[in-house]
């Protein structure tokens, strides 16, 4: 790693390298075997989470901390799973089935409504300054952008042949 370059640039880097990249992996698992293969690929990854918790609950911190969420506060982060765990099912359900261009936009659709949600009911716990509201539009944007189809850009464009021989080759 660059002696300049701070960790958090670094990991954030491998973040978005591996959000961009998921839908593409999940989508070559899950290629041609139909809808239902949502609900297994979505077991699958609850499954090792699921285990993963587990064997975190044997170090005392973490099952102190746990053992100390009030009920009320605990329904809320079941219905959270639920709706999580229904989430991903559905996103994988959907990449089997879709293209990842088509899948992908919808998905960073969700951007609008986690912000809209999150100023109408948590105003006072969340930032929402330019950055915030520039760096969300960005992301839509470039979602939007990359489900344009190749062919219109490189006919907009009139690219020279040897580049648009490149640029179109379906992989």
């Amino acid at each position: 790693m660059h002696p300049a370059l701070p960790p958090g640039f670094f990991f954030a880097s491998i973040a978005a390298l591996m959000y961009g990249t998921t839908p593409i992996i999940v989508r070559q698992a899950l290629l041609d075997v139909g809808p239902l293969s949502g609900l297994a690929g979505g077991s699958i990854a609850y499954a090792a989470a699921t285990v993963v918790v587990t064997l975190g609950l044997f170090i005392p911190s973490l099952r102190r901390n746990v053992m100390h969420v009030h009920g009320d506060n605990a329904r809320w982060f079941v219905y959270s799973g639920v709706f999580v765990a229904a989430a991903q099912g559905l996103l994988y359900s959907a990449l089997a089935v879709a293209p990842i261009m088509l899948v992908a936009p919808l998905l960073r659709l969700s951007l609008v409504f986690r912000f809209l949600f999150a100023l109408l009911l948590n105003p006072h716990h969340e930032l929402f300054g330019a950055i915030v509201v520039f760096g969300s539009i960005v992301s839509i944007v470039g979602a939007c952008a990359v489900s344009i189809d190749t062919d219109l850009i490189l006919r907009t464009l009139a690219l020279p042949q040897a580049l648009a021989g490149i640029l179109g080759t379906k992989f």
